[in-house]
């Protein structure tokens, strides 16, 4: 995935999935002043499986209302997933989240090192050394296996430091994991506004919350889509950073 913030002039690689049994048929996009549009064709199973989504944008890609004119039979079953946090320290957990159709069976591969690490759905692993490391999910739907790698998916650094030194010893807890609707955060530090920023550290959204310590604070995401975000909560002393998972 390649994102653009200067439409187009320049583009900056954002993640890559490679799977190479994605069931798409056909891809057709096209474009006008202010509009982006891109219409894809799934079909799966000789045709059981048939689906038509067209992406329609209306400020250069920033967002798009998905519409779904052709729907015969399941989704296409294809390997997907998303990792709660891909920037951590050695010894941290991190939790993984399939984002695959009608899979019926799961294999993770957290290093590509050719052996299986995981069988459950939704695992965590915990990453010692650091490094860059590609992850593998293999999964099974009906009759169908697929399997999806990111490659260099997940960076283990030393990287106590980098937001301000007390985010280790400071209560900031965020809850569920995936994010749906709500996203709930407690804190044991004062507040002053929290912002919701997008990998790239583009704003998404700003939340004007001023808190006291020790608070608990429910913020909106239904408007916001599936992805990993920044979530940048703000005190007189200093500012924290922390990764959250957003997935409808």
């Amino acid at each position: 995935m390649y994102f653009s913030d200067d439409f187009g002039e320049s583009w900056f690689l954002k993640n890559i999935l490679t799977c190479p049994n994605i069931p798409i048929e056909g891809v057709t996009g096209g474009k006008q002043d202010g509009e982006l549009y891109l219409l894809v064709e799934y079909l799966q199973m000789m045709g059981q499986r048939r689906h038509v989504y067209i992406y329609h944008s209306l400020d250069y890609g920033e967002s798009f209302n998905v519409y779904h004119p052709v729907a015969l039979g399941p989704d296409p079953i294809y390997a997907n997933f998303i990792a709660e946090d891909t920037l951590v320290e050695p010894g941290d957990t991190v939790k993984f989240s399939d984002l695959s159709n009608d899979a019926e069976t799961w294999e993770w591969d957290f290093d590509n090192d050719g052996i299986i690490d995981s069988y459950e759905k939704n695992p965590i692993h915990i990453y010692q050394d650091t490094g860059y490391y590609t992850v593998k999910l293999t999964i099974t739907g009906e009759v169908i296996e697929d399997y999806g790698i990111r490659h260099d998916y997940i960076h283990v650094d030393n990287i106590t430091g980098i937001d301000a030194p007390s985010v280790k010893n400071s209560k900031f807890i965020t809850f569920p994991v995936p994010a749906k609707n709500v996203l709930n955060i407690q804190l044991s530090f004062e507040t002053t506004e929290i912002q919701l920023l997008d990998l790239s550290g583009r704003l998404v959204k700003a939340y004007n919350s001023s808190t006291s310590h020790n608070t608990s604070i429910e913020l909106s995401v239904i408007d916001i889509p599936s992805g990993v975000y920044l979530l940048k909560v703000k005190s007189p002393e200093n500012t924290i950073t922390k990764k959250i998972l957003i997935n409808k």
